[in-house]
């Protein structure tokens, strides 16, 4: 009988080729891990050697656009008077009647004035630039070329040298184009340039500018009732019984009163408006002078005092004791009142046409009849409602 030996049992090969291309799997796979790892690692690296060349480039090129819109809302405020007053004589030389229109009961200027407003604005601004920054060529990534006027600066810091140049380019009627450039030196090596570009407006009135009138003069010569001092006879238009009593104040010097005796001497040193609604004689007294004007449909009695200005009376005019009236065909604008108040004197009197205007007409000459607007203020404030804005800010290379 025969008995095999134990321990003589040979390996299966395919078991054996198996493991094998286990282990060789395992350590390819293990390989690429460590390629990947040390490629990450390689590319990090990379990364962070060229993170010093552009860190803070876009920060710096957006700071030099913030500069520049600074530097411009700054001198605009700084000549804001200036500016004004050249609008407002521009608009006088041009004759304003052919800009106005009167709507329910206010004058408007439309966009004329913000046209006018931009156009002294960049004068102001061009002065300014010429004057302070240089004058470069700038050519962007598609090859065209810019004339502008730029300011730059260098700042030295431990890892080299950041150079910023702000340009503003040739302006348009709402504001500027700006573009600012960032880039680092190391040592005398160049890095990167970031750009970023924006626009400086001044936004687009959105209303129309309500022009205020302060002084009015006659359109052509006096009426003869303001020319002669005293005037006899006068023909009114307008209705005495129509009209509603009025105080004086200093600031609105309006007297309308059936009563028929007036002391003057609370009136005296502000040019004053007397209406006399009365039925009876008018007797004016009181002080040793008067400025201003007396209208009254019946007789009026003068005691003792000079007048500065017109009597104008639908009877007679006495002149008491020495009293007199020297003529001063223009006193009637120097009086102050509320530009209600004087509308109503001005219609009252037929100079103007305020209460046959509607809701609306173009023709100023015809509503203003004899007198015209020579002095005037707006609404708006354009440091308020004309504040400039940088916007479309973006990077454009980096």
């Amino acid at each position: 009988m025969y008995w095999p030996c134990v321990g003589q049992m040979k390996a299966n090969p395919f078991v054996v080729g198996s493991t094998y291309i286990f282990v060789l799997m395992v350590m390819l796979t293990l390989f690429l891990m460590i390629t990947a790892v040390i490629g990450v690692t390689a590319a990090g690296r990379r990364i962070s050697g060229h993170y010093v060349q552009f860190a803070g480039l876009y920060d710096l090129a957006l700071a030099g656009n913030e500069r520049a819109f600074f530097l411009l809302r700054q001198e605009v405020e700084r000549h804001n008077q200036t500016i004004n007053e050249r609008v407002k004589q521009r608009i006088y030389e041009d004759g304003i009647e052919s800009h106005l229109l009167y709507r329910d009961g206010r004058f408007l200027l439309g966009d004329y004035f913000l046209r006018l407003f931009r156009e002294e604005k960049n004068a102001v601004l061009t002065d300014f630039l010429v004057s302070n920054f240089s004058q470069g060529i700038f050519r962007d990534a598609r090859g065209r070329t810019y004339t502008g006027r730029y300011f730059s600066y260098s700042l030295n810091v431990g890892t080299g040298t950041y150079d910023v140049r702000t340009y503003l380019f040739e302006p348009r009627l709402s504001g500027y184009r700006v573009r600012s450039t960032a880039r680092k030196f190391i040592g005398d090596q160049p890095g990167t340039t970031t750009a970023v570009y924006g626009r400086i407006d001044w936004p687009v009135l959105i209303h129309q500018t309500e022009v205020i009138p302060v002084t009015y003069t006659w359109r052509y010569t006096p009426l003869a009732w303001f020319m002669a001092g005293a005037y006899d006879f006068a023909d009114f238009q307008g209705n005495f019984s129509g009209l509603s009593h009025r105080f004086w104040q200093p600031e609105n010097a309006l007297v309308i009163t059936d009563t028929s005796s007036i002391d003057v001497q609370p009136f005296v040193g502000i040019p004053t408006l007397i209406i006399y609604t009365g039925l009876l004689p008018l007797h004016i007294y009181g002080a040793s002078s008067f400025s201003g004007i007396i209208l009254s449909e019946r007789d009026v009695y003068i005691e003792d005092i000079i007048i500065e200005g017109s009597v104008v009376a639908g009877g007679a005019v006495h002149l008491v004791s020495g009293a007199f009236v020297e003529s001063a065909p223009d006193m009637l604008f120097s009086i102050p009142l509320a530009e209600s108040d004087r509308r109503m004197v001005f219609d009252f009197l037929g100079l103007t046409r305020f209460d046959q205007a509607g809701v609306q007409t173009r023709d100023i000459a015809w509503l203003l009849r004899y007198v015209k607007i020579t002095d005037f203020k707006l609404d708006i404030d354009p440091l308020d409602d004309f504040k400039p804005q940088l916007i479309q800010v973006q990077q454009i290379a980096n």
